[in-house]
């Protein structure tokens, strides 16, 4: 397979069994980009703190294809990807404790915005969340 594009490497961040949000952030903060971080050998990702089984998921991780995909279906959906570097993710949501490395967004963004409203689902959500 070809070299993932960017993107891709943006969404396996959070593919990656034992990445959350919080482990997200600090790899960022260390690695500066998410092609670093998938780069790194799994020592160099232990040194940031993270468990070694999850340093070793990342550095095994190798299921871009779906993920390029789901990429592609972007723009069918006239939907873009706001990652955590973009100069347009929310200044709100940079507040919280688990801020998302990325999120998906159909319509416009104002940065001035500080009433705006998220949608948040699951792709096979619950009866209790879909109630």
């Amino acid at each position: 397979m070809p070299r993932p594009t960017p993107d891709a490497y943006w969404l396996a961040l959070r593919r990656v069994r034992g990445v959350g949000p919080r482990i997200s952030r600090l790899l960022l903060e260390r690695f500066e980009s998410p092609e670093r971080i998938f780069g790194a050998s799994d020592n160099e990702l232990v040194q940031t703190g993270i468990p070694r089984p999850t340093a070793r998921n990342i550095v095994t991780f190798a299921d871009f294809e779906p993920l390029e995909k789901e990429l592609c279906e972007l723009s069918r959906l006239g939907a873009r990807l706001v990652r955590w570097s973009d100069p347009d993710y929310p200044v709100n949501l940079r507040q919280i404790a688990d801020q998302p490395p990325y999120f998906f967004i159909r319509g416009s963004l104002k940065t001035d915005d500080s009433h705006c409203i998220a949608v948040v689902g699951a792709r096979a959500a619950s009866d209790a969340g879909r109630r």
